[in-house]
C-alpha cells in the first residue's frame, strides 16, 4: 500500500507540473527594426512580389502575338516572242543558198548590196572548203535580221553578232522559232556588212560554216578540235 500511494503521488505531480507548463502562455520578444530604416524606404520599393511590372507585361504580350509573316509578291515575266517573226524565203543565184529574211522589203531599201555580198562570199567559202561539205552547208539556211531583242519585255536585251544555233533547248528557252536550229543567224545586217571588213570578207560567214561542220561531221566532244582550241 505505501509503495502504490507513492507512485501514485509522484505521478500525479509529474503530470501537475507537465500540465502547468502547458497551460502558461509563452511570451515571444521579435526584435523591431528602427523607425528611420522603414522611413527611407519608398512605398515603390515596397512593392508586392506579386506585382509584374507594365514592361514584362507589355513584352509577354508582343512574345504571345502570332509573328506576321512577309507577304510575298509573285511576279510573272513575259518573255519577247521571236518565233512567230514572218520570214520571207529566197535562194542566192551564185551559192544557191537558201536564205530567211525578215522584212526583206526594208532590208533591201536599207542595204541593197547586202544580198549580192553575202552570196558573193558564201561562194568564196564553197572554194575554200572540200567539195564533200557542199551538199551539208547548202542544206544550212541562214536567217537574216534588221536587228533583233530577246528577253524579258520590260528589259530586252539587244544582239548583233552572228551565231550558229546547236541546241533546240535554247532557241526554247530564248521563245524562238525550233526551225532554226542547225541554222546560222544573223541578227544585224548592218553589224555584218561592218564587221565582214575586218575578216577578209568571207571570213566571218566561214567562221560560223566551220562551226557547223565541227558539231555535225565531227562533234562538239571531238577530243582534236578541243586540243587545238585549248592548245
Amino acid at each position: 500500500d505505501e509503495k502504490r500511494e507513492t507512485m501514485t503521488t509522484t505521478t500525479t505531480t509529474s503530470i501537475a507540473d507537465e500540465s502547468s507548463s502547458l497551460l502558461t502562455p509563452t511570451t515571444t520578444t521579435l526584435p523591431l527594426q528602427p523607425s528611420s530604416k522603414i522611413s527611407n524606404k519608398s512605398s515603390s520599393s515596397l512593392s508586392s512580389p506579386f506585382t509584374t511590372s507594365s514592361n514584362t507585361i507589355n513584352s509577354r504580350q508582343q512574345q504571345q502575338q502570332p509573328q506576321t509573316q512577309p507577304s510575298t509578291t509573285t511576279t510573272t515575266t513575259t518573255l519577247i516572242n521571236n518565233s512567230t517573226i514572218p520570214y520571207k524565203t529566197i535562194h542566192l543565184p551564185k551559192s544557191s543558198q537558201k536564205i530567211q529574211i525578215s522584212n526583206l522589203p526594208l532590208l533591201t531599201s536599207t542595204h541593197p548590196t547586202f544580198l549580192t555580198t553575202l552570196d558573193n562570199d558564201l561562194v568564196q567559202c564553197y572554194h575554200l572548203l572540200p567539195p564533200s561539205l557542199h551538199s551539208l552547208l547548202r542544206r544550212t539556211t541562214i536567217w537574216c535580221n534588221l536587228s533583233y531583242t530577246y528577253g524579258p519585255t520590260t528589259s530586252p536585251r539587244k544582239v548583233e553578232h552572228l551565231t550558229t544555233h546547236h541546241s533546240l533547248e535554247y532557241l526554247y528557252w530564248i521563245k524562238d522559232n525550233p526551225q532554226k536550229v542547225y541554222g546560222i543567224e544573223m541578227y544585224c545586217v548592218e553589224w555584218f556588212m561592218k564587221s565582214r571588213n575586218y575578216w577578209n570578207g568571207c571570213g566571218l560567214i566561214l567562221h560560223e560554216l566551220c562551226h557547223l561542220v565541227h558539231q555535225i561531221v565531227f562533234g562538239l566532244e571531238c577530243g582534236e578540235i578541243v586540243d587545238l582550241y585549248e592548245g
